[in-house]
């Protein structure tokens, strides 16, 4: 800061003297208070709220490697992965894979339930928690109804 402006500074207004003084501290508080209000709280309603959704399965396909593998669920209304979750207490993704893949093969109707947005931006997908046939209970009717 020149010296020329600190000495006007110091004649100044003192609303206009914290202003400039605490300047920093302010941007960044309006930033933090933005980030919070944008991203924080939405991030966190939309991995705590389970969403339902009725619709077909077009295809099912294993993606990753060993550390990182989880499955790709292709719907007509979207992108879906089937992971492991400590957050919804979800452990079961091998299970609901195969009931997508009888789903995909067959053209059957599922509910999906699921927490989450796509964002493009991260190659971030929905995950799946639970799976349930429309016509169905079980996987056992299904494999009995097309035998």
């Amino acid at each position: 800061m020149s010296e020329e402006v600190f000495y006007s500074l110091r004649s100044a207004h003192p609303a206009i003297r914290f202003f400039f003084g605490n300047f920093a501290r302010i941007r960044n508080t309006v930033i933090g208070a933005a980030l919070i209000f944008f991203v924080v709280i939405p991030g966190c309603y939309n991995h705590a709220t389970i969403n339902t959704l009725t619709t077909e399965v077009t295809r099912v396909e294993n993606v990753g490697g060993d550390e990182t593998a989880h499955y790709r669920v292709y719907t007509p209304k979207g992108q879906f992965v089937n992971r492991d979750s400590m957050w919804h207490l979800h452990f079961n993704s091998s299970d609901l894979t195969e009931k997508l893949d009888r789903a995909a093969k067959h053209d059957l109707e599922v509910e999906i339930k699921y927490y989450g947005i796509r964002f493009p931006l991260v190659s971030a997908y929905p995950n799946i928690v639970d799976v349930e046939f429309v016509e169905y209970d079980s996987l056992q009717e299904v494999e009995d109804e097309l035998d």
